[in-house]
């Protein structure tokens, strides 16, 4: 396997990995701009996944969604002040 683990190289060479054996030749630009684009595509879908688990704890949520996740468990007692970042919106 080619590239990081989730990139479009990787998504590539794991798609190219499950086509069988001699049906196509080494050099083939059709179906390399056919895999690149499924490459890509994964790898935006697999980026949206690592970043919806970042958003599903408390630890590693960020934006509007550490808002949501304090309405949640604090209602109103805990809310951002204005200009306050993520990081010390957590801590309190």
């Amino acid at each position: 396997m080619s590239g990081t683990t989730g990139s479009p190289a990787d998504f590539v060479a794991r798609l190219r990995a499950g086509l069988p054996l001699h049906w196509f030749a080494d050099d083939a630009p059709v179906l390399g701009a056919v895999l690149g684009g499924l490459g890509a595509t994964w790898a935006q879908l697999y980026a949206l996944l690592q970043w919806v688990r970042g958003q599903s704890r408390i630890g590693t949520a960020e934006g509007a969604t550490l808002d949501l996740i304090a309405g949640d468990f604090f209602g109103p007692a805990l809310g951002r002040r204005p200009g306050q970042g993520d990081a010390p919106f957590r801590a309190a």
